[in-house]
């Protein structure tokens, strides 16, 4: 998880971004609270926490929990800290491991982090080793939209730092390797709130119709065609959790 570190130090030190970040943020923990309910009274480790904007929305809604973050980047951990969130009780920058015993989060939950990183195995390994249950979404880009966008001037999968692109085959693949059983999936296009953040009068029309006609494709399996996110709720690998598996499919 710690390639590219120089990289993510430069990222959080761009002010500019914090406000399109805070608004991802509501859609990601939207969906957090889709797949797992109530999180009330619970400890809560995010990995790839950046500056905090997930864990900032999580306390907002659900001030008895207990939040801990973690990045690869010194400038986020250190924007985060400024950022006093009630009920953060620690965040570290990840250097060899996560330093917690087995089994002491809730939750661990990594959005848009998995798609920025070349070798997941070792991380992978550590988030399951301290947590019990556990959410990872990440966008699908392994698509028709995705390619042509990464062939694009200016690449925009380089600029923001992608580096493995998933379908759903893939990423599900993924976790089950890495010893999860997938007991909730959840596929959703990006809402229109994020997608037009930033744009103004025609661009903004267009992109709503976009977001719409999406919506419309996405049961009919247009994720080959489009970027949309895709979220998985996990345990551990084990007989304890074979009668939770149900299947969620929104957009």
């Amino acid at each position: 998880m710690t390639e590219n570190r120089d990289f993510y130090n430069n990222y959080y030190l761009n002010d500019n971004l914090s406000s399109w970040r805070r608004v991802g943020a509501r859609a990601k923990v939207s969906n957090i609270k889709s797949l797992l309910g109530d999180l009330s009274s619970i400890k809560i480790l995010e990995v790839g926490c950046g500056e905090g904007a997930v864990l900032q929305t999580i306390s907002e809604n659900y001030a008895d929990c207990e939040l801990f973050g973690c990045d690869i980047s010194s400038s986020a951990i250190n924007s985060l800290k400024s950022r006093k969130i009630p009920g953060l009780k620690d965040a570290f920058v990840y250097e060899h491991g996560i330093k917690f015993s087995d089994g002491y989060f809730d939750f661990v939950i990594m959005t848009h982090v998995l798609e920025h990183i070349k070798d997941h195995d070792a991380i992978l390994k550590e988030v399951k080793r301290v947590g019990k249950y556990f959410v990872f979404e990440v966008p699908l880009e392994d698509n028709v939209n995705g390619r042509n966008l990464r062939k694009a001037p200016g690449n925009y999968a380089e600029r923001i730092g992608h580096v493995v692109f998933f379908n759903r085959n893939s990423f599900k693949a993924l976790i089950q390797r890495a010893g999860f059983v997938i007991l909730k999936e959840k596929i959703m296009t990006p809402p229109y709130y994020v997608a037009s953040f930033n744009l103004k009068g025609i661009s903004k029309l267009k992109q709503l119709i976009t977001v719409l006609v999406k919506r419309i494709l996405l049961p009919l399996g247009f994720d080959k065609r489009f970027t949309y996110n895709y979220a998985l709720y996990c345990a551990k690998d084990g007989p304890d959790h074979a009668s939770e598996k149900s299947s969620l499919f929104e957009h």
